[in-house]
């Protein structure tokens, strides 16, 4: 859980006139802050779930069923600790206030401090009969589940906020935020830049070299692209707003077809001399090597 923080207050008391109660002043800096009984409340603290989205679900946007375990205030005693039909006791020790003031004699003169009631635990009020559910803390916990929208767009380690969906604060304090923790998977196809997606698209040298269409994998389908005459290997061609849309709003990326051209490793002597009549035909010389077997190696040597 991540510790939530509440706002800072300034000080209070003082009237339109500018004019302040003293003893408002005197409890600031003696740390009681106006709170009657001593009982500060607290802010619940936030809380954390992990959600695995596929590259396609980024595209598109989508929700999860999450499920997560939090402080809520006990249905039994309505959070104040006590048992059914009792009532926690002004604390005796500090008067209910929370804090007890010491008195100290100095060279300067008398100077008072304060610190919490070590009987109440600066609660200001001691529960002689514990809730039987929460055990006399006011808060119990409990498994939930929640449905969350994933906007799309979203990227690895973004995290969206759940207003609210956190613990339960102390003593009738805020509760805490829920936050949701985005993991992306690695795709087979598709890798992620920005926005913008990129593949690879292996064609075969002949088909590089005549040109022609073809189809090409994209995350909502197929999508046709022309491949002109004499395409070198790594050339690119852009799919326009096929790639991953902005999470602000702000349009959608591009798909980039990165073009592989696949030399082939295993040919027939009738290809081989194809492919070398072709080298003829442009002004090119290529010999075919001969293939000899591993004795007429050894004699010819």
């Amino acid at each position: 859980a991540v510790n939530g923080s509440a706002g800072s207050q300034g000080f209070g008391g003082f009237n339109s006139a500018g004019v302040g109660n003293f003893g408002d002043i005197f409890d600031i800096f003696f740390g009681q802050g106006g709170q009657p009984g001593g009982r500060a409340v607290e802010r619940g603290d936030d809380l954390r779930v992990d959600v695995d989205l596929t590259l396609e679900e980024v595209q598109s946007g989508t929700e999860r069923n999450v499920r997560y375990s939090r402080l809520e205030s006990c249905d039994l005693c309505a959070g104040n600790g006590s048992k059914p039909g009792t009532t926690p006791e002004t604390c005796k020790s500090c008067n209910g206030s929370g804090v007890v003031r010491h008195m100290q004699q100095t060279i300067l003169g008398t100077f008072q401090s304060t610190s919490p009631c070590t009987k109440c635990r600066g609660e200001g009020r001691v529960i002689t009969s514990p809730c039987t559910q929460c055990n006399g803390k006011g808060l119990v916990r409990k498994t939930r589940e929640r449905v969350v929208p994933i906007r799309a767009g979203v990227d690895n380690g973004n995290r969206m906020r759940v207003p609210g969906e956190g613990d339960a604060g102390a003593r009738g304090g805020q509760s805490g935020d829920l936050y949701v923790f985005i993991h992306v998977k690695e795709h087979d196809y598709f890798e992620r830049d920005g926005n913008d997606i990129f593949c690879e698209l292996p064609v075969s040298i002949v088909k590089a070299a005549i040109g022609g269409k073809l189809n090409v994998r994209t995350l909502t389908g197929e999508e046709e692209i022309t491949l002109p005459e004499g395409t070198q290997p790594g050339a690119r061609q852009r799919l326009k707003e096929k790639g991953i849309p902005d999470i602000n709003g702000r349009g959608r990326g591009d798909q980039i077809v990165v073009i592989s051209v696949q030399v082939p490793t295993k040919l027939s002597m009738e290809q081989k001399v194809m492919l070398q009549q072709f080298a003829e035909s442009t002004g090119e010389t290529v010999e075919i090597p001969e293939k000899k077997g591993f004795f007429s190696s050894i004699f010819n040597k």
